[in-house]
């Protein structure tokens, strides 16, 4: 079994898995994304044209491996993944959502994946976002309010970043490269649907401008209407890594628990 494909079955195994966007060259003809979940066929389609590559990128050490091959790269204005507003993509409760970026260039507020509101920079009811700072944003919110978690570090350029952010009864968590970095309460924070398409890239209105485009790569992006226990988001974490750099990260994992 090849390491992709082991990734790949990880994700697929878990129960409360919605849609699962690989962004890789099996996408039909490059202006479709397949959605590889197998449930709700939640395949979406590319605009303006994201391109399609395999990035060498910088590592670790002397450490060199290749991302998410046939990954789509973002960055101008216009391109995005955009899938179709339905009833499964509505996440108002326990949630998750993970993949893997390549930030390329430092710019303003990119938009990762997520759904937006009326104010197209505001969660309605879910967003990841990069801020200013080169920090992780996962927000969830009524379009036009919303509740923020910042990771407490800056993400690097050209090394890949894999994320994880998770709701569980009122309470937000987001995960870096495995690791917890914050949490935070919900509070009296309205979490609603506006019935918006999911994007993945560009947050898919005007109102932001080139502002709101995420510079850089996206793969093996995975959403789930459940929140993943922590040692499922340091297993992910370690076999995708294991992929990238081609050696073993975390060998062992203690048992599941939730809060």
């Amino acid at each position: 079994m090849t390491q992709l494909t082991e990734y790949y079955r990880a994700i697929r195994r878990e129960s409360s898995l919605i849609a699962y966007w690989r962004m890789g060259g099996s996408d039909l003809a490059g202006t479709r994304a397949i959605d590889f979940a197998g449930k709700y066929g939640l395949n979406g389609i590319y605009n303006g044209l994201p391109v399609s590559r395999s990035a060498q990128i910088s590592a670790v050490g002397n450490e060199i491996g290749s991302f998410s091959p046939g990954s789509k790269e973002y960055g101008s204005e216009g391109q995005n993944l955009e899938i179709p507003d339905s009833v499964p993509l509505r996440v108002t409760g326990d949630i998750t959502i993970e993949g893997w970026i390549i930030i390329l260039k430092e710019r303003f507020t990119g938009w990762i994946i997520g759904k937006p509101g009326e104010a197209e920079y505001i969660a309605a009811p879910y967003c990841i976002m990069l801020s200013e700072g080169k920090k992780i944003l996962f927000a969830m919110g009524n379009g036009v309010s919303q509740a923020e978690l910042y990771s407490a570090v800056t993400m690097p350029l050209s090394i890949p970043t894999y994320f994880a952010a998770t709701s569980y009864r009122g309470k937000m968590k987001l995960y870096i490269n495995g690791v917890l970095s914050e949490s935070k309460a919900i509070g009296a924070q309205e979490i609603k649907d506006n019935k918006q398409p999911l994007y993945i890239g560009e947050n898919g209105g005007n109102l932001g401008g080139s502002r709101f485009n995420f510079s850089g790569l996206c793969g093996e992006f995975a959403l789930y209407n459940g929140a993943l226990s922590a040692t499922s988001i340091k297993e992910h974490f370690s076999i995708g890594r294991q992929i990238i750099y081609r050696k073993p990260y975390y060998t062992t994992y203690d048992l599941p628990s939730y809060s």
